[in-house]
This record gives C-alpha cells, structure tokens and sequence, in this order.
C-alpha cells in the first residue's frame, strides 16, 4: 500500500473528528430577502482550532482525542441577528492546514472556506478572518472543508424521477435513494467558484465532486 493510501483513512478519521465539532449559528426567523445591513449589530468571535480531549463517552470511559473550536466539541454557539455583520477570526493551532465552512449560509465566496478554491488554506499558528452578513434566517453550521451540496447558493427541488415534486422548499443538501435522480434550480446570484459534490466522503474520493462558476 502507497503512502498515499495509507494516509486517506487518516484523513478521513480526522474530517470525521472535525465534524464532531460543529456548533449553531441561529438566526432570527426563515429564508428570505436580506435587510439591510445593520453594522451597530456587529457580532465578534474568535475560533481556536487545536487538538483536546473531550468526554464523548460515558464517564466510565476515558476522555476522546479530538480537533475541535476553542477546545470544545462541539465549538461554541456564535449568535447573530439578522441583518447584523458576522466577524470571526480563526487561528489554526493544529498539525495541519484547515478552514472553515459556514454550512447552508449563502457567503460571498472568498468566505466560503474551500482551501485552494476560495481561500489558501489556514496554515498552523496562521489565522484568517471570516466576515460576512448572513442573508438568511435560520440554525446553521460550521465545520472545516479539508476535502472541498453545492456551496454558494440555495436550490429547490423541481422533480424526482422526472415527476414533479409538490415541495419544493429552498434546500443546500438533497438526499438521493439508490437509481433515484432529482432535477434541481436556482438563481446563480452569488458570484464565484462553487463546489458542487457528494457529502459521502468515500464518494467524493471516488470523483462524485465539481465546480460551478458563476460569473
């Protein structure tokens, strides 16, 4: 086995650890056109992303091993009014290179923490400021994107298996059965290189993964 080979599994733990890290963003209430912008509403953080040990287990069991934000698992709760300004900064403690997602937020591009696509990746003891006003009401996640839905834009699904559908809710993420297919549409309205890819990390190893430009 290649060290190539030998090092995916690894990578794969570790994306999985970092998920365990995911925290809320709240957002008062659901999707729709963005209010102005409100900068006396501006909201502040900073993200320490460093190994810790978390008690993921029982009491009985040892503490886990994990990469989380600012030593928790999952990072902490970061709360923002609609229409407010979200500043974070995130300063890389670990081993390795990472950044941040902003999960389902429709971010302008240089904030959607894709490493290489949108941003250079965050080096250890390095730091990157995200910033960015959330264009849409709702509870939202962030996590690291070490392996680069559809980042950039909202979508509604407008037919399964060639029938229409009758819900056609704004979605980031679609759920597909096996043989099934699901036709999608949205408005390409944010600017940028996106990734369009499988959430399966074993499938997006496999190529199931793309970029759509919007220009």
């Amino acid at each position: 086995m290649d060290q190539q080979n030998r090092r995916a599994p690894l990578a794969r733990r570790r994306f999985l650890v970092g998920l365990a890290a995911l925290a809320s963003v709240p957002l008062l209430p659901l999707r729709g056109s963005a209010r102005s912008v409100d900068d006396s509403a501006l909201v502040e953080a900073r993200l320490v992303a460093r190994a810790a040990t978390s008690q993921l287990a029982p009491k009985e069991y040892p503490g886990t091993a994990v990469w989380g934000y600012n030593g928790s698992v999952p990072g902490p709760v970061l709360r923002v009014r609609h229409g407010g300004r979200l500043r974070v900064m995130v300063e890389n403690r670990l081993d390795e290179g990472t950044t941040v997602h902003w999960h389902g937020v429709r971010v302008p591009n240089a904030m959607d923490g894709v490493p290489v696509i949108t941003q250079p990746p965050i080096e250890p003891q390095g730091s990157f400021m995200y910033e960015f006003v959330p264009p849409d009401a709702g509870t939202f996640l962030y996590h690291p994107n070490p392996e680069k839905l559809r980042h950039g834009h909202s979508f509604r699904v407008v037919a399964r298996n060639d029938r229409p559908s009758a819900r056609r809710e704004w979605l980031d993420t679609v759920l597909l059965a096996p043989r099934e297919t699901a036709e999608i549409a949205f408005v390409a309205d944010n600017p940028g290189d996106w990734m369009f890819h499988c959430h399966v990390l074993e499938h997006q190893a496999s190529g199931m993964m793309a970029c759509i430009r919007v220009i």
